[in-house]
C-alpha cells in the first residue's frame, strides 16, 4: 500500500515539475506566407530558449547554408531550412530551423557538433536581410521572373557587381557597410514545369543596419589597461565581424560578430559564446560591465576604455592592407649605407621600428631589440599575413658569405615569431608590391641569375609561408631555426585536382616523383612508392618493371592546406582497372597508404577530396549506366559507392563522372552524359555541405558540350 502511495506521489511531483518547468518548445507556428512577415525577434528567442542560450545574439550563421525559394511575390514556395550555429566552450554546434509551410510550423532539429566556421554572421541579421528584401526594386530589375532563389554569400562588396541593391529595414539606401550579402537568382518557368535562371540576371543584395556603424567599423582599438603579456586589441570590420587578441601569452584569437544599437556596441564571440557590451564615445569603446560576460584572460572593468589606433588589419585576409615602408630593390642606388630610418605604427604605440642596412630593431624607450639581420635588408612592407589583427614586418634580405642568396622573412612582432622563405644555392626570392591587386608578391629566380622561374602572391597558412604561383600544386619544405617554412605552388586555396605523370629512377628509391609533363625539370610533388607497390605489374623487383616515367599510371593529386592526397590508377584490364590512395596531413612529410582491396572496383577516371575526411573517386560506367562514384568518409581508409537518387529524365544516358572541385563546403561534380547515338553533353552536380548531399540540375538547363 505504501509503495503504491509513494509511486503515485512521485508521479504527481514529476507532473508538477513538468508543468512548472516545461521543456523548451522545438516547434512553433509560422507567422505568414510572405517572407516580409517573418518575425525575427520571436524566431531567435524561440531558438535561443530551445538551445539553452542566455542571449539570442549568440546565434550565428555562415555561408554554408541552403538556397531558399520564393514566388514572384516573395511568398515561400516550398519547405525550407536555415542552418544556424553557436559556440560554447570553444566548440561549435549546429542545428536547423526547418519550415513546413503546408503545416504552418517551424521545427528546430537536434544540435550536433560542427566544424569551426570560416566566417560567421548574426542569425538575426540574416533573418532581417530576408525579411526586408526590397521586393519591388528586385521585381523592377527582373520584371519577367516567375520566382527567385536566394543564397547567402560571405564575401564580396557592392563595387564588385553590376546589379546591386543596398538596403536596410527602412528600404533601399546608399550605405556601403553591410551585415549580410544575399545572391538573388531570378527564375523563369520552362516547359515541363521546371525553372531555369542565367548568371547575367543575378542580383546582389547588401543588407545594412541603416545606422552609423561606419563610425566605428574598419578600425582597431587598443585597451588602456594591461593585456595578457602584450597589447590587447579589438578590431571591428565593415562586414559586422570582429576579432580580438588579449596579448602574446594568449593562445586564443577571438572572433565573432557585432551590432550597433544606438551608441551601444554588442559583441558576440563565436568560440566561447561570450557577449560583451561597450558604449561608443568618440574614438573610444567604453566597457559596460552590466550584462557582459567579459573576456577569456583579461577581466576588463566597468568604464575602462579601448582607444581607436587607426585602420583595421583584416584577420586571415590574403588581401590585407599593405603598407610600404621602403624598397631599395626598386632604386638600389638610393640605398642608405650609413644612417637609419624610423617608423611608428598605431598598432604598437610604444615601439619605434628602426632600419639600418644590416639590421632591423624594435626600440622601446632606451632598450633596442634586434629582430633580424641582412646583408643588406632591401625592403620592408607591413601587412597582417599571420592573421592576428596586427601588422607583420615583411622583408627581402640577402644572406651569407661566399655563397650569398636572397630570401624572404616575415617577422610577427606581436608574437615574437619569424618565418622564412629560402632555398639556398638553388633559388633566390624577392618581395614586391603588386600594384594590380595591392598584395605582396614573391619573385622566384634561379640562384645567382636574373632568370625568373615564377611569381605569385605571398600567403600564410598552416603556420608557414606559402606562395600562390601561376603553376599547379607543389610543396617544398625548408627547415628554419625557429619554424619550418613551406612553399606551396597553388593557383587557388581550394581543392582542385591535377593529373600527373610519375617517375621512378631506380629500384632503391622509396619515392615517386610527380610531374606535370615529361618536359618539367622540377617535380610537382613526391609520394611513396608503396602507393603502387601492390598494384598489378608494379613490383619494381620484377624484370618486367620499367624504370623512368610511369606512362601507364595516372596520378590524381590535390592539396587542401597541409592535407595532401594522391590516387594512382591503372588502365582497364578485363573491363576494370586497379587503383590505390595515399593521404598526408603534414604537407607530405608522412603518408598513410590504403590497400587496393579497400577501394571500389572499376576504372578510375577522376578523383577529388572535399576535406581531410571526405573524398571521391570517379569511375567509367561499367556495372550500370552510372554515374559510378566511390566516397570515403574516413580519410581514404574505406570506400563505398555513393548512392544517388537519379532523376528519371537522366535514365536515357550513360554517365561518366570527372574530377570534382571544392571551395570550402561548396563543390561541383562534372558528369559527361552519353546518349545511345554517341553524342555527349556535360552537366554538373552541386553540393553545399562538403559532398554529403548533391543537387541535380534540370536537364533542360544542361549545356550541350
Amino acid at each position: 500500500m505504501w509503495v503504491v502511495l509513494l509511486a503515485v506521489l512521485a508521479c504527481a511531483i514529476l507532473a508538477i515539475g513538468l508543468l512548472t518547468n516545461p521543456a523548451a518548445e522545438r516547434e512553433f507556428p509560422i507567422n505568414g506566407s510572405n517572407v516580409s512577415e517573418l518575425d525575427t525577434e520571436m524566431v531567435v528567442e524561440k531558438i535561443a530558449k530551445a538551445e539553452g542560450l542566455e542571449n539570442s545574439s549568440q546565434l550565428l550563421v555562415d555561408a554554408d547554408n541552403f538556397d531558399l525559394m520564393f514566388t514572384s511575390n516573395f511568398n515561400w514556395t516550398n519547405d525550407g531550412a536555415i542552418r544556424f550555429l553557436y559556440g560554447r566552450n570553444q566548440k561549435y554546434y549546429s542545428a536547423q530551423l526547418r519550415m513546413f509551410h503546408d503545416d504552418n510550423k517551424y521545427f528546430i532539429t537536434d544540435r550536433s557538433e560542427w566544424i569551426e566556421p570560416e566566417k560567421v554572421f548574426l542569425l538575426s541579421h540574416y533573418l532581417d536581410a530576408l525579411k526586408y528584401m526590397p521586393q519591388e526594386e528586385i521585381r523592377q530589375l527582373s520584371p519577367d521572373a516567375d520566382g527567385y532563389s536566394v543564397f547567402m554569400r560571405h564575401e564580396g562588396a557592392p563595387i564588385d557587381y553590376e546589379r546591386v541593391l543596398k538596403y536596410s529595414q527602412n528600404g533601399v539606401n546608399s550605405n556601403d557597410g553591410w551585415y549580410i550579402h544575399l545572391e538573388v537568382q531570378p527564375l523563369h518557368e520552362v516547359e515541363g514545369g521546371g525553372y531555369n535562371g542565367t548568371g547575367d540576371e543575378v542580383i546582389h543584395l547588401f543588407y545594412n543596419s541603416g545606422d552609423n556603424r561606419d563610425d566605428i567599423a574598419g578600425k582597431t582599438y587598443l585597451y588602456d589597461g594591461e593585456g595578457f603579456g602584450g597589447s590587447f586589441t579589438i578590431t571591428l570590420y565593415e562586414d559586422g565581424t570582429f576579432t580580438y587578441y588579449e596579448g602574446m601569452l594568449s593562445s586564443y584569437i577571438g572572433a565573432g560578430t557585432f551590432m550597433l544599437d544606438g551608441d551601444t556596441v554588442i559583441m558576440t564571440d563565436g568560440g566561447y559564446g561570450l557577449v560583451n557590451h561597450f558604449r561608443h564615445d568618440g574614438d573610444d569603446l567604453v566597457f559596460v560591465e552590466q550584462d557582459s560576460d567579459n573576456f577569456v584572460y583579461v577581466k576588463v572593468k566597468d568604464g575602462e576604455k579601448f582607444h581607436c589606433t587607426g585602420e583595421a588589419f583584416k584577420l586571415n585576409d590574403t588581401t590585407a592592407v599593405v603598407i610600404k615602408w621602403f624598397d631599395y630593390l626598386e632604386t638600389p642606388d638610393e640605398m642608405k649605407w650609413d644612417g637609419s630610418i624610423d617608423i611608428n605604427l598605431p598598432e604598437f604605440p610604444d615601439v619605434t621600428f628602426r632600419w639600418s642596412y644590416g639590421e632591423m630593431l624594435a626600440v622601446k624607450g632606451s632598450k633596442s631589440t634586434s629582430l633580424y639581420t641582412g646583408m643588406p635588408i632591401w625592403n620592408t612592407y607591413f601587412c597582417d599575413l599571420t592573421g592576428d589583427g596586427l601588422p607583420d614586418l615583411c622583408s627581402t634580405l640577402t644572406f651569407g658569405s661566399g655563397m650569398i642568396d636572397s630570401r624572404i622573412i616575415v617577422y610577427d612582432y606581436a608574437n615574437g615569431a619569424s618565418y622564412m622563405l629560402e632555398d639556398r644555392g638553388k633559388y633566390d626570392y624577392s618581395l614586391r608590391l603588386n600594384e594590380t591587386d595591392g598584395c605582396l608578391w614573391i619573385v622566384k629566380k634561379v640562384y645567382n641569375s636574373d632568370d625568373i622561374v615564377a611569381s605569385g602572391k605571398l600567403l600564410f597558412a598552416d603556420n608557414c609561408l606559402q606562395v600562390a604561383y601561376d603553376l599547379k600544386t607543389n610543396c617544398e619544405s625548408t627547415p628554419n631555426t625557429e619554424t619550418s617554412t613551406s612553399e606551396t605552388e597553388n593557383t587557388l586555396r581550394t581543392s582542385d585536382t591535377v593529373e600527373l605523370i610519375g617517375y621512378v629512377g631506380n629500384s632503391q628509391t622509396s619515392w615517386i616523383e610527380l610531374y606535370e609533363s615529361t618536359d618539367n625539370k622540377e617535380p610537382i610533388a613526391t609520394v611513396p612508392y608503396d602507393l603502387i607497390a601492390a598494384l598489378p605489374g608494379c613490383d619494381r623487383k620484377s624484370e618486367a618493371f620499367t624504370f623512368g616515367y610511369l606512362d601507364s599510371i595516372t596520378f590524381y593529386y590535390g592539396k587542401i592546406g597541409a592535407f595532401c592526397w594522391c590516387v594512382a590508377a591503372l588502365p582497364p584490364a578485363a573491363g576494370t582497372g586497379a587503383a590505390n590512395v595515399c593521404t598526408s596531413t603534414d604537407n607530405g612529410e608522412t603518408w598513410s597508404i590504403s590497400i587496393p582491396n579497400a577501394l571500389y572496383t572499376g576504372t578510375v577516371i577522376g578523383a577529388g577530396f572535399a576535406s581531410e575526411m571526405v573524398g571521391f573517386i570517379s569511375y567509367r560506367y561499367f556495372f550500370d549506366n552510372g554515374p559510378e562514384i566511390a566516397r570515403t568518409l574516413d580519410g581514404g581508409k574505406t570506400w563505398a559507392r555513393l548512392e544517388l537518387d537519379i532523376p528519371e529524365e537522366y535514365a536515357q544516358y550513360n554517365m561518366q563522372p570527372q574530377n570534382p572541385t571544392f571551395s570550402g563546403n561548396d563543390g561541383n561534380y562534372p558528369i559527361i552524359l552519353l546518349d545511345k547515338d554517341g553524342n555527349d553533353r556535360t552537366m554538373t552536380l552541386h553540393t553545399h555541405d562538403g559532398g554529403m548531399t548533391w543537387i541535380w540540375p534540370k536537364l533542360s538547363a544542361v549545356d550541350v558540350s
